[in-house]
């Protein structure tokens, strides 16, 4: 009997490691998904503050997603879908060559084989046309 009893007990210590190590992931997954609404809230904060805005050009498709400050700095809808033709369009003509060279440079390495198949982040400063001048 007392092999059942010492295998019991073996059991229950095991569960009890097993619970606190499920504690110990929750606790580090909840801890990451505190810095990650930390980190955004500093992000939209800067970009408030800045008076920037991003987008996201899927080039397979040729649509943009655009936030709500890029919306409006390009006076796009509030809603729906922008083409990237018309985000190029407004490119100042003294950028447009720089800008089309780097997305263009950006989108031939997105199709080699060892490519981050999540995309690759660029950051461009150029200016762009307003419609009222």
């Amino acid at each position: 009997m007392k092999p059942v009893l010492l295998l019991a007990a073996s059991a229950a210590v095991s569960a009890l490691a097993f619970a606190a190590q499920a504690q110990t992931a929750d606790a580090a997954v909840q801890a990451a998904e505190r810095a990650e609404k930390r980190s955004k809230a500093r992000l939209e904060t800067a970009l408030r503050v800045a008076r920037l805005g991003t987008f996201e050009w899927f080039p397979a498709t040729g649509l943009v997603d655009l936030d709500a400050r890029c919306r409006e700095i390009y006076d796009a809808p509030e809603a729906g879908d922008v083409q990237a033709a018309d985000i190029f369009s407004r490119v100042a003509p003294e950028d447009f060559d720089r800008v089309v060279t780097r997305c263009t440079e950006v989108i031939e390495r997105a199709s080699l084989p060892d490519a981050d198949p999540l995309g690759e982040r660029i950051s461009l400063d150029y200016d762009f046309l307003v419609p009222d001048g």
